[in-house]
């Protein structure tokens, strides 16, 4: 949607014009600002090999490092389905443990594989958000400050996340104590951190404190992998909320001087309305890129014969106009960076949801071990709050949207003369539509959409406890 004005946006963009310049302060400058944008995600997914920013191409090592990580995503999917194959467990637990295996590493992997082929968009939101923020300030309000804060607490707290849980799948297995008998001869199994096939015998020193610690080794890397993608997503989201809260202010105090309220109501402007009709057709038709920013540009001389404070008035309401067209085509960049990943992360943290949730029955149950007690409720809490985390960030970004009426209807149309108020009804039907992030063509982050996981995550949850 108004893809038109894509290319206006990179070609004004001040990351192109920072990194081409030969002042080192300038290429400094441009990197703290992407790193101020993504987020503590940035050098990290940067030394991953998974991202890189605006203007500088991935190295061979960095690409080598991005495809290492992918193919242990690849791996962990791969030998943990081959032991539900091969030699799937007996107990109840470690067929739900081996499922959950399974489905965070094909999780892994899919969203992994997503983020790399998406790396070019990736690098067109950056630079049309550094282009917003430089553009369209939010006057002294420090709007985009408050949300950075919140999006850094949203970072860190999301980082801590797997600390509170990954102890605990690490610990287990050495806590744990299995005896098997071969016919006169009863030998202790020592089970590894994950439930997955491996080749040889690893039940004997050092092949088994070899498979343990790689598997844990691994096994970090695969969720630091999968978290930084997250909080990548997150900051992105929060600048986009940002960006309409700043819209959302800059619209509202449109406003006439007082000295010239009466002024304008006396004197009514000559003004074309051939000029206001090509206004009305550049906000809602799909235009050439430059056809479309020109006719924006030359949106102002619709005014013939009037003072400078309503030419004024309506250069800004223009301007906000620029703001709200590049804030659409930066959702539709995002929708279509996360669309696919983020739909295959909420289908699969239903069904793990339902996986973890087992750990609430084994509170009840005497001879439950309280380490898998503890890890299963944890990590439910944690894809409660995974799922819960996008969906209202999508909510917050259509709640802003939704608040754009409200704000053109708050500024001071009243004392504004004919052509600014008749621009001001073509602005009013473009916010009326308010905005949301699609993915998988199936869902839409919103509120609506996490209660309809958790009504399905329950129902399935149910019908597997009734055939336990």
């Amino acid at each position: 949607m108004l893809h038109v004005y894509l290319g206006t946006c990179f070609t004004a963009s001040p990351l192109r014009q920072w990194v081409s310049a030969p002042a080192c302060r300038q290429v400094a400058t441009a990197a703290q600002e992407v790193r101020r944008l993504v987020g503590p995600a940035a050098p990290a997914l940067e030394w991953l090999g998974l991202w890189h920013p605006p203007g500088s191409p991935p190295t061979g090592f960095k690409a080598l490092r991005g495809a290492t990580v992918l193919l242990i995503d690849l791996l962990l999917f791969v030998f943990c389905s081959l032991l539900l194959l091969l030699d799937p467990p007996a107990d109840a637990e470690g067929q739900r443990e081996t499922f959950f295996y399974i489905m965070a590493s094909f999780t892994w992997t899919v969203r992994g594989v997503f983020f790399m082929l998406e790396r070019t968009r990736h690098e067109k939101l950056v630079s049309i958000l550094l282009s917003l923020r430089q553009r369209f300030p939010d006057d002294g309000c420090d709007i985009r400050g408050t949300h950075l804060k919140n999006a850094a607490l949203l970072s860190l707290a999301w980082q801590v996340a797997p600390v509170l849980v990954l102890p605990a799948w690490i610990i287990e297995p050495m806590l744990e104590t299995h005896y098997v008998t071969y016919g006169n001869i009863t030998e202790v199994y020592r089970r590894t951190m994950l439930y997955m096939w491996t080749p040889g015998d690893m039940q004997q020193s050092p092949n088994y404190e070899i498979s343990y610690v790689s598997q844990v080794v691994v096994s970090l890397i695969a969720v630091e992998a999968s978290v930084l993608q997250d909080i990548f997503f997150v900051n992105i989201m929060v600048q986009v909320t940002s960006e309409l809260d700043v819209l959302n202010a800059n619209i509202s105090s449109m406003r006439l001087p007082a000295a010239a309220k009466s002024q304008s109501v006396a004197n009514g402007p000559e003004y074309s309305d051939t000029k206001l009709e090509q206004y009305e057709a550049t906000y809602f038709s799909h235009k050439s890129k430059t056809s479309a920013e020109d006719e924006l540009q030359r949106s102002v001389t619709i005014y013939k014969n009037t003072n400078d404070e309503n030419e004024e008035l309506y250069k800004k309401l223009v301007k906000n106009v620029r703001h709200h067209q590049m804030i659409m085509v930066c959702i539709d960049e995002l929708e279509a960076a996360m669309s696919k990943s983020i739909a295959v992360v909420l289908v699969i943290s239903t069904l793990n949801i339902c996986v973890h949730a087992f750990g609430f029955v084994g509170m009840f149950q005497e001879d439950a071990p309280r380490v898998t007690v503890f890890k299963r409720t944890v990590a439910f809490v944690i894809y409660m709050t995974h799922n819960a985390l996008f969906c209202f960030l999508g909510q917050s970004i259509t709640d802003q949207s939704e608040r754009l009426l409200h704000s053109t209807f708050s500024c001071g149309w009243a004392d504004a003369d004919r052509p600014f108020k008749r621009s001001l009804m073509i602005v009013m039907r473009q916010t009326s539509r308010p905005l949301v992030i699609n993915v998988g063509k199936f869902f839409t982050l919103s509120r609506n959409t996490y209660m309809q996981i958790v009504n399905t995550s329950y129902t399935i949850f149910n019908m597997l406890l009734s055939v336990q």
